[in-house]
C-alpha cells in the first residue's frame, strides 16, 4: 500500500492545487445553473433557462439551454450546493449571477467557492482509482492501473479545469463493469442506468452488456428495459417542465454523434445520410450478438470501442474522453503494447481541444489577478500556432489521427481478436 499511498498523495496535490484557484466558463455556467435550486428553489432549470435575459445572463455566449445534463445532476450538485450554502454565504449567488470579469473580483471569497463546487468530485474520482484495482490480483498491475488514473490528465482538466462531472458517471460504469465481471449483470445495467441519470451516454452501453450477458431474446430486451428505468424515473423529477426533454435530447450536445454522416445523394429537396456513429455502433452490437464468446474480455472490448468511436465520430468536447480513460488505462494495463496507441489517443484529444477549448493561459488563473494590458501579451494555442499553420486543419488533423487510433484499437482488439495472457477476466480480485 506503501507505492498506493505515493500515487494517491502526488494525484491529490495535483487536484487540490488547481480546486481553488482554476475557473473556466463552463465551470462559471453549471455553476449559476445550480445555485438556482439551493438559492432561488428553482425546480425546472431547463425551462428557467429558456426565459433568462441575455442581457443580463452571466454567460451570455452560451445563450439559453446551457444546462443540458439529466435533471438528477441538478438536484444532486444542487442539494450538495444546499448543503454546504452556509460556507458559500448569501453573496454567492449575486457573485455567480455577475459576468465573468465581476465575479472576478470577489476576493478572497471565490477560492472558498471553487473549493466548495469541485470538491463533490472527488470521492468519485478516487473512487474509480481503487475500483480500478480490484480489476488484478497482482500488486504491479493494482499499482500501475491507480498510478495511470491519478496521472491521467483527461479527468484532471475535465473536473478541476473545467468544472465537469464527468468522472461521476465514469464512476458508476466502472463499478457496473466490475458487477458483470462478478456474474451480476442485471446490477450492472441498473448501476449503468444510475450513471446515466448524470450524463446520458451509459445508455448506449446497456444493449452491448445485455447482448454480452446472456443468449436469450428476452432476457436481452428485459435487462436493457430494466437498465434504463433508473434513467426514466429520473426523468420523473422534470415531469411538469414543458421544454425539458427537447433540452436533454435534442441540444447540441445530445446531438453531436449524427453530426458525423456519409450523404447519400439528394431527392426531392430531401437529403439522404448515413451517420457514421450509428453505423459503427449498429456493426459492434450485431457482431456481438452472433458472436459466441460472451465474458467479460468481449464486453470490454464492445464498451471501450463504443466510446472510443463516439468521441471520434462526433464533435467532441474533451471531457467525454473522460468517460473512456477508465477504460482505456485498464487496457494499458492489461496490453502494455497497446500503450502507444492510448498515447496517440490522449495526445491528439488533448491538443485538438486547446484550438477551441482553452482560450488563454491567463483566462484560467484569473482568480490571482492575472492578466494582460495588450492581447499581444497573452495568446491562445491558436494564435501561437496560427503563423504556421490554420488552426482549425491542425484539429482536424488531430481528429483524425484520433479515429484512426479509435478504429485500429476497435479491429485489433475486437475483430481479429489477437489472444491476450493477461486478460482481465483470468486476474482474481
Amino acid at each position: 500500500m506503501t507505492r498506493h499511498l505515493t500515487w494517491l498523495i502526488i494525484g491529490l496535490t495535483l487536484r487540490l492545487v488547481l480546486i481553488p484557484i482554476i475557473i473556466y466558463s463552463d465551470l462559471h455556467a453549471i455553476a449559476y445553473a445550480l445555485h438556482l435550486f439551493p438559492f432561488e428553489g428553482v425546480t425546472d432549470i431547463y425551462g428557467r433557462l429558456r426565459e433568462i435575459d441575455l442581457e443580463t445572463s452571466p454567460v451570455p455566449f452560451l445563450q439559453y439551454d446551457f444546462y443540458t445534463y439529466p435533471p438528477l445532476s441538478y438536484f444532486f450538485f444542487g442539494g450538495v450546493m444546499w448543503l454546504l450554502k452556509p460556507l458559500y454565504t448569501d453573496s454567492f449567488s449575486a457573485a455567480i449571477s455577475s459576468p465573468h470579469e465581476v465575479l472576478m473580483t470577489y476576493q478572497p471569497q471565490i477560492f472558498l467557492w471553487l473549493t466548495l463546487y469541485k470538491l463533490p468530485f472527488l470521492p468519485f474520482d478516487i473512487g474509480i482509482a481503487f475500483l480500478l484495482r480490484r480489476f488484478f490480483s497482482d500488486q504491479a498491475s493494482k499499482v500501475k492501473v491507480f498510478a495511470l488514473w491519478m496521472l491521467n490528465p483527461i479527468p484532471v482538466i475535465a473536473g478541476y479545469m473545467f468544472g465537469q462531472f464527468d468522472v461521476v458517471p465514469a464512476f458508476f460504469v466502472v463499478l457496473a463493469l466490475l458487477e458483470f465481471r462478478r456474474d451480476h449483470p442485471w446490477r450492472s445495467v441498473i448501476i449503468m442506468g444510475i450513471g446515466a441519470c448524470f450524463k446520458s451516454y451509459p445508455l448506449i452501453l446497456i444493449p452491448a452488456v445485455a447482448i454480452v450477458a446472456t443468449p436469450q431474446w428476452w432476457k436481452r430486451g428485459l435487462m436493457v428495459l430494466i437498465g434504463i428505468i433508473p434513467f426514466i424515473l429520473s426523468l420523473q423529477l422534470v415531469r411538469g417542465s414543458p421544454v425539458a426533454l427537447d433540452v436533454i435530447f435534442n441540444s447540441g450536445p445530445a446531438q453531436r454523434i449524427f453530426q458525423s454522416t456519409i450523404t447519400l445523394g439528394d431527392a426531392l429537396d430531401i437529403t439522404a445520410h448515413i451517420y457514421v456513429f450509428l453505423l459503427l455502433y449498429c456493426l459492434i452490437l450485431f457482431y456481438a450478438w452472433y458472436k459466441t464468446k460472451r465474458d467479460f474480455d468481449a464486453l470490454f472490448g464492445y464498451l471501450t470501442a463504443i466510446l472510443l468511436l463516439a468521441y471520434a465520430f462526433s464533435f467532441s468536447h474533451l471531457q467525454w474522453l473522460t468517460w473512456s480513460i477508465p477504460l482505456i488505462v485498464l487496457d494499458w494495463t492489461r496490453r502494455p503494447r497497446n500503450q502507444l496507441v492510448h498515447l496517440v489517443l490522449i495526445s491528439t484529444a488533448i491538443m485538438a481541444s486547446l484550438t477551441w477549448q482553452f482560450g488563454v493561459p491567463e483566462e484560467f488563473v484569473a482568480t490571482l489577478g492575472f492578466g494582460c494590458e495588450t492581447a499581444e501579451e497573452c495568446l491562445s494555442f491558436s494564435e501561437l500556432i496560427e503563423p504556421y499553420i490554420y488552426p482549425l486543419h491542425f484539429a482536424n488533423i488531430m481528429r483524425t489521427i484520433f479515429a484512426g487510433a479509435a478504429v485500429y484499437w476497435t479491429y485489433t482488439t475486437i475483430f481479429r481478436g489477437e489472444p491476450d495472457a493477461s486478460a482481465i477476466s483470468r486476474s482474481q480480485t
